[in-house]
């Protein structure tokens, strides 16, 4: 069970058309043109470019993985939105 101290990132994966995922996170995993990377609580404001999938851990025993073509990820004060498609 994950401590409740614990700081959490608010996440939302979306396309166009919906919204994947919206919800809290320990952790979200994708990949840029310089590898594969990790956003974590307090990380600083970071947008990039994301290809081949991101990962949503939700401190659960199971995480939530998106396979994607193409997308842009945006990191702000601990949320992290997703644009799938763009």
């Amino acid at each position: 069970m994950a401590d409740q101290n614990i700081l959490l990132l608010l996440v939302s994966v979306k396309t166009k058309e919906k919204v994947l995922f919206e919800g809290t996170a320990e952790t979200v995993t994708s990949f840029n043109l310089r590898g594969r990377f990790d956003i974590l609580p307090h990380h600083a404001n970071f947008i990039t470019l994301v290809s081949k999938y991101v990962i949503i851990d939700t401190g659960k025993e199971t995480e939530r993985k998106f396979d994607i073509d193409k997308g842009i990820l945006y990191a702000m004060s601990n949320r992290v939105s997703v644009y799938v498609g763009i």
